[in-house]
This record gives C-alpha cells, sequence and structure tokens, in this order.
C-alpha cells in the first residue's frame, strides 16, 4: 500500500502539471494581494500610528482636491512648493472630487489600484524580459518574498511593504519604473507602435523623475541597462532609445508644481537622522539579501557563457554607491540595499528558469519541495503581516485615530498655524491646517531648517514663556498641539498657560493662543 505521505504531493505535483502558467499568475496575485486589497477599500491599516507617512501622504491629497492646479504647501504655512504634488497624485485628487471620496479612503484605493498595477507591470515584464511562461509567477514571488526580513519601509517592494505603503510615491515610481522596462524592451525587439513607445517612454521617464527622484534613479539606471547592454538590437535604436530617457528627464524640469533638480540638489537639514539607521549597517544589507545572494548564478547564461550586463551592471554600481556612502556616514545610504536586491532577485529569477534541479527530481520531491516553499511564503505573509495586526489591538484599547483626526479639523479654525511635537504634527497637518514645522527633510522648502530650530526651541525645557511668546509672534501660530510622550508634565503645565486646551485621543492636547493685550 503507497504511503500516505508520499500520496499529497504526487497529487500536488499532478495538479501543478495541469494549471497554466497564466491561470497560475492569477491565482497567486488573489492569493498574495486579494485579502491586502481588501483592506485597502474597507478596512485600510496605517492609520493608527501617529509617526505613520500615511498621515503626510494624506494631507496632500487634501490639499490636491481642495485645489488641483495652484495647490499651497500642504504641510506648512508658507508658500514653498511641495515635491508630492506628483502625476498620479493629482490624477487621484481629480477622481476623488468627481465621486466625492474622502481624502484617507482616496489614499487607500490608491494602494490597491498600486497592487493591480504592480502585479500587471511584472507580467508585462517579466514575459518580455524571460520569454518564459512561468517567469511571471517566480520573479512576482522572489520580489515579494525573497527577503531575508520582512520589514515594511518606504523604497521596499517586499510583501510587507505593500501591505500598507501602496499608495507611496516610491510604490508608485516602482510600478512605473517596471512598466519603462517592459516598454524599452518591446520598442528594442518590435518594429510595431515604435514612435508611440517612443513617446510613451519619454512621458514615462518624465513622470517617475517628478515622482520621486531616488526611486526614479534606481529604476531608470535599469531602463538604461536594458537598453545599453540589448544583445540583438542596433546601436542606432540604443542610442533613440537613450534619448527618449533623456528627453523624459527634460520635460520633468518644466513640470509646473516643483522643479526635481530643486529636489534632488537642496541640501538635507544635518539634525535629521532616519529613523531606521541601522540600514546603512553592511550587516543589514547582508540580512536583507541573504535569500537573492543566489542571483549571482544568474549573472551568467548557461547556455551561452555570456555575463547579463543589464543586471550586474546595476548590481555593482549600486553596491559600490552603498559602500561608500556608508564609510562617509551618510544617512542616505539606507535606500541603496533595495536597489541591490531588486536586481539581485533579476538575477535570480534567471538562476531558477536555467536551472534543471526542480525537473529532475521525483513527483513525490516536486511536491514536497512546493509545499515547503508555501510554508515559507505563508509564514512570511504571517511575519509581514504582525505590525498591521498591532493596530487591531491598538484601536481596541484607544481607539481609532481617524474619528479623532476628524475632530481636530473640526476644532481648529481656517489659517489655524500650529507649533506641533512629533506624536501629533503628522496626523494635525493631514486635517487641512498647517504647522510651523515637520520633523523630516523637505528639499524644495528651505525655510524648513528655521522652521524646525524654532520649534525645537518652542518646546524646549530651558525656552522662557517670553521666548515662546516672541516665536508665536515671529511664526504667526494661533495654536500649540503636543502628545504627552514629546515632553515633561512640567513643560505641559508651562504650555497651558497660553489659552485653553482640548484633549483627543491618547490625551493628544491643542492648546488655543490666547491674545494678550496690545496683539492682534
Amino acid at each position: 500500500m503507497e504511503n500516505t505521505a508520499i500520496i499529497a504531493p504526487k497529487r500536488l505535483n499532478m495538479a501543478l502539471q495541469s494549471l497554466s502558467s497564466g491561470r497560475a499568475y492569477l491565482i497567486l496575485c488573489v492569493a498574495y494581494f486579494a485579502i491586502m486589497i481588501g483592506y485597502y477599500l474597507f478596512d485600510p491599516f496605517g492609520f493608527e500610528h501617529p509617526g505613520r507617512d500615511t498621515w503626510h501622504h494624506l494631507a496632500v491629497l487634501r490639499e490636491l482636491m481642495v485645489s488641483p492646479f495652484d495647490p499651497s504647501n500642504p504641510h506648512l504655512a508658507t508658500n514653498e512648493p511641495s515635491r508630492y504634488y506628483t502625476p498620479l497624485n493629482i490624477v487621484a485628487a481629480l477622481i476623488g472630487n468627481m465621486f466625492n471620496i474622502v481624502p484617507w479612503a482616496l489614499f487607500s484605493f490608491m494602494g490597491a489600484a498600486i497592487c493591480v498595477a504592480f502585479c500587471a507591470a511584472t507580467w508585462l515584464f517579466a514575459k518580455r524580459y524571460y520569454k518564459a511562461n512561468w517567469a511571471p509567477a517566480i520573479l512576482l514571488t522572489i520580489l515579494l518574498f525573497a527577503w531575508g526580513a520582512q520589514r515594511g519601509h518606504a523604497g521596499f517592494h517586499n510583501f510587507a511593504t505593500f501591505i500598507s505603503s501602496g499608495g507611496y510615491p516610491a510604490t508608485q515610481a516602482l510600478v512605473m519604473g517596471m512598466l519603462s522596462w517592459f516598454l524599452c524592451l518591446f520598442a528594442l525587439e518590435e518594429q510595431k507602435f515604435y514612435r508611440l513607445n517612443l513617446a510613451l517612454l519619454a512621458i514615462l521617464t518624465a513622470a517617475i523623475v517628478i515622482t520621486h527622484q531616488f526611486s526614479a534613479f534606481i529604476m531608470l539606471a535599469g531602463t538604461g541597462s536594458f537598453i545599453l547592454f540589448h544583445k540583438s538590437a542596433a546601436m542606432s535604436r540604443k542610442v533613440t532609445l537613450l534619448s527618449a530617457l533623456f528627453v523624459g528627464g527634460l520635460l520633468s524640469l518644466i513640470w509646473p508644481y516643483f522643479n526635481p533638480l530643486d529636489v534632488v540638489m537642496s541640501a538635507s537639514d544635518p539634525r535629521w537622522e532616519s529613523d531606521a539607521k541601522e540600514m546603512t549597517t553592511i550587516s543589514y544589507l547582508i540580512l536583507m539579501a541573504a535569500p537573492t545572494i543566489l542571483g549571482i548564478l544568474g549573472f551568467r547564461d548557461a547556455k551561452t557563457g555570456q555575463v547579463r550586463w543589464d543586471i550586474l551592471a546595476p548590481v555593482l554600481f549600486f553596491t559600490a554607491a552603498y559602500l561608500l556612502l556608508v564609510a562617509l556616514d551618510m544617512s542616505i545610504a539606507h535606500r541603496f540595499p533595495p536597489a541591490i536586491i531588486l536586481y539581485l532577485q533579476l538575477a535570480l529569477t534567471w538562476a531558477v528558469l536555467s536551472s534543471n534541479f526542480f525537473k529532475k527530481t521525483s513527483p513525490a520531491m516536486r511536491g514536497i519541495l512546493t509545499i515547503s516553499g508555501l510554508i515559507f511564503i505563508g509564514f512570511s505573509m504571517y511575519i509581514a503581516s504582525v505590525p498591521r495586526q498591532m493596530e487591531f489591538v491598538t484601536r481596541a484599547s484607544h481607539g481609532r485615530m481617524l474619528p479623532s483626526v476628524d475632530q481636530m479639523q473640526a476644532h481648529l479654525p481656517a489659517g489655524s498655524i500650529s507649533f506641533a511635537t512629533k506624536n501629533i504634527v503628522y496626523p494635525l497637518q493631514s486635517t487641512g491646517h498647517r504647522v510651523v514645522s515637520i520633523p523630516r527633510p523637505e528639499p524644495v522648502a528651505p525655510s524648513l531648517f528655521e522652521r524646525q530650530a524654532a520649534t525645537d526651541k518652542f518646546f524646549a525645557a530651558g525656552t522662557t514663556q517670553a521666548e515662546r511668546r516672541a516665536l508665536i509672534g515671529q511664526w504667526n501660530a494661533t495654536h500649540i498641539a503636543f502628545a504627552p510622550p514629546d515632553m515633561t508634565r512640567a513643560i505641559a503645565k508651562e504650555l497651558r498657560k497660553f489659552g485653553p486646551s482640548r484633549k483627543f485621543t491618547r490625551n493628544m492636547e491643542i492648546i488655543t493662543i490666547a491674545t494678550v493685550e496690545g496683539e492682534r
């Protein structure tokens, strides 16, 4: 009698053999993204922690919905531009106005749309680049789960990041970048729609540069590499496509909302440090990239012996840049690990497609390997979802923040300007009311250096009431907003002397500054 422990893998293997690659890809997309998209549409994550970037992007959509073509700065009481006014955000705001969608729901819908677009872009690129039926399913799985750790962070493209950061600019740029990879390969290999593809590639390049400059650097380096190292395309066609990328870069400079070049050339606030400082260490890179190290097996074509320079060159370039920035102790180094991992994952997909190991094993062993892979993916999905599960605990114990933010919005009068601490500033500025400063880089707002220095001084223990009053006058502040973790009781007591206060969820407090005699 046949061992029942072997029957299940055999049946699984037979089922896999009868499954078409296209149908399998669709099943994987549903398995990976269906629940996630459901939460984006009906009960979104990311609105429970006051320090999440979610609030920051919510403010952008709110302002664009008010004034899509001539918006003011969405965060600060200044006429300085904002780098967050991107093409997709403007289109989303117009759609939001058309269908009367509230900003937080609109941002969540964008997350769902980007997840779907990511699946489509992966399919198009993988089919064109690898020219193998199962390449899309393999690449999608590797992109999401071939990581040493599932940590969600802006600029990453793992499963953990898509759970609550789908609508972020870096994720938008990732998807558009993969589409640019597909477009350039199609234009290199096909004659049809050639002129249209050139125009689309230029426009898409401009959109990527406008959306997220650093992610554009990562993705367009790949686009250029695919063009430059293509093995069969004529040199004249390569030059034409590279020219289209250059034209797209120039087009981005006429964007009316801000100049991307100003973002790149602006100095960062030296007082700001990333909350992920450990991501600049070599050990962290090794941890995150561990599974993709096997991608080195895909850098050489086993049949021809040729090196795949189109993906090896970006890996070498970004690795060298990362090591240099780590040596110089520059915080921007933390942006490079996902770039290195991305191109290693493309190589790892080649290694998987080229390997005969899976084919040579017995049906039972193939089933066992498949089950093991599914268990690993399921475990990774669970680990990635733990931070989001904690939001349910927070909601149960403290209540949801969205109603509290709505209350803050109703409480603050039009034109209010607040000195705000870090654990209330993001939810506060998402209401459409401005703050004196935000504790994060804002390259196209040079006044942020002075604004943040003023905010730090305002809440400092050694600052006198007279000095605080002078800062209030200098920055036209009408309110003071703070959260208990951000200061001592003694400072909070001093701040309450400026006027009446009101508390919101989690003891967040807003003080209305009383006008002293002689002041307007």
